[in-house]
């Protein structure tokens, strides 16, 4: 956050190309003129997962070198905070940590000017590194040890710390979960469930040696963490949360106002997963409370609004949980693991059969992998629109449509021009056709 005009560009190299963190567009750093306190935009959230060699083969994850170490991390962006924290909504914050880097390279001492990044442990082993700059907040989330080396070297976007050291430890006196802290961050956007607006955490404040945007986020974060700045609850509020708390399915019965209460509806989420059947419409197009509830229970997935079965983080969580809890198809596996498997993934979600033949679902999970439609149900496999979908996300995927869907020209000349080996899966007869020939001349010169 100096006020010079430079931009923050990502000093980690990424094999074979530059890192697309930030979707081919610069960063502005504080002062810049995008980025600088004078700019009226809403602050963004640059959200990250940081992982191990284990993601190596996981697509969506890119891998960076860490400078002259040698170690190399592996870094996927995520849409939001929500996004990235949802899924693990009901961990709770158990170790908090403030650490300090200094502002430049001449320094000697952290002792007033100093950039402060906060680093958050949470009991299902994750940890999550939060920091302020003018252009928004930046997220990390990972395993502790992963997370610790990565963020006391890098940001999230791979500016390099200069000399960071622990300044503060200490463990929270109450009991704050994920979902609470991704309601205190996004409460600057709008209303939050209480009723109150903070624009105070996440509002530019002009560069002061004493109220440095980072170190005044560190503040108000510990402010949050110790319960000092939650809303309060109302007697009515209090009232339902008490009834859902014991008893989850007593959603129900509570009003439409309480039923669309995000609060409300997490409360009874956290007890049980299910309970989403009974929160208003409102919530079930919520990405964030169905993340939270099919991370919990995958076949909650069941009673989400359409747009959100086919939502990539959602299907993803899904799959997630269906692998931790067992299926008729695999074993237990722990969803926070780095080394789950994506096609045992999809085989998990889709191998339910109220999932596989959920055109929704299918239409969500070959968007970002084809050849998962193998795992979907035979009348799902032979929709038109759905193989196509999945042909032109990978050509390979011809591989396992329907037979009527297999024998048209233009489904077959899709998969080719995608992956010219999908040629291969085709009809004798199609080989041939006009349509497909000039689709294998297009991918030759593409390739």
């Amino acid at each position: 956050g100096s006020s010079h005009s430079s931009v923050r560009r990502p000093r980690l190299r990424a094999f074979g190309g530059a890192l697309p963190l930030d979707g081919g567009r610069e960063m502005p750093r504080e002062g810049s003129e995008r980025g600088g306190h004078c700019c009226k935009r809403r602050p963004t959230v640059f959200a990250v997962e940081v992982g191990s060699s284990a993601r190596a083969a996981q697509p969506g994850w890119f891998p960076v070198s860490a400078g002259d170490s040698g170690e190399v991390f592996y870094l996927r962006r995520r849409e939001d905070a929500g996004a990235l924290l949802m899924p693990h909504g009901f961990s709770v914050i158990s170790v908090v940590q403030e650490w300090r880097a200094k502002r430049c390279g001449w320094q000697m001492w952290k002792m007033l000017f100093y950039h402060t990044f906060v680093i958050l442990k949470t009991s299902s082993g994750l940890a999550i590194c939060a920091e302020k700059h003018s252009d928004g907040v930046e997220l990390m989330l990972g395993p502790v040890d992963t997370v610790r080396r990565f963020a006391t070297s890098f940001s999230a976007t791979g500016g390099t710390r200069r000399d960071s050291s622990l300044c503060r430890a200490y463990e929270p006196r109450h009991r704050v979960r994920l979902h609470e802290l991704v309601d205190w961050l996004q409460r600057s956007r709008g209303r939050s469930s209480g009723g109150q607006r903070d624009f105070k955490c996440l509002s530019r404040r002009k560069h002061c040696l004493h109220e440095h945007c980072a170190r005044h986020f560190a503040t108000r974060l510990r402010s949050f963490v110790e319960r000092v700045s939650l809303p309060e609850h109302s007697p009515g509020q209090v009232r339902v949360l008490d009834e859902v708390t014991r008893t989850p399915s007593m959603l129900q019965y509570a009003s439409h106002r309480w039923r669309e209460d995000r609060y409300v509806v997490l409360t009874a989420l956290e007890r049980d997963a299910l309970a989403l059947k009974f929160a208003s419409p409102r919530c079930l197009d919520d990405r964030d409370i169905v993340l939270a509830a099919v991370a919990q229970n995958a076949m909650a997935l069941q009673y989400a609004s359409p747009r959100i079965r086919q939502n990539r983080d959602v299907v993803e969580a899904a799959a997630r949980a269906m692998l931790r809890d067992g299926s008729s198809r695999g074993t237990p596996q722990d969803p926070t693991s780095e080394a789950v498997d994506s096609a045992r993934m999809w085989e998990a979600l889709l191998g339910v059969p109220i999932f596989g033949a959920d055109r929704e679902v299918v239409r969500g999970v070959v968007q970002h992998d084809g050849c998962a439609l193998r795992f979907a149900s035979p009348e799902v496999r032979g929709d038109m629109w759905l193989a196509l979908m999945a042909c032109a996300q990978n050509g390979l995927a011809l591989e396992f449509v329907g037979d009527a869907a297999a024998s048209d020209a233009t489904l077959v000349a899709t998969a080719v021009r995608q992956n010219p080996a999908a040629l291969e899966l085709a009809t004798p007869e199609l080989r041939s056709s006009k349509e497909v020939l000039e689709a294998v001349a297009v991918a030759d010169k593409a390739f």
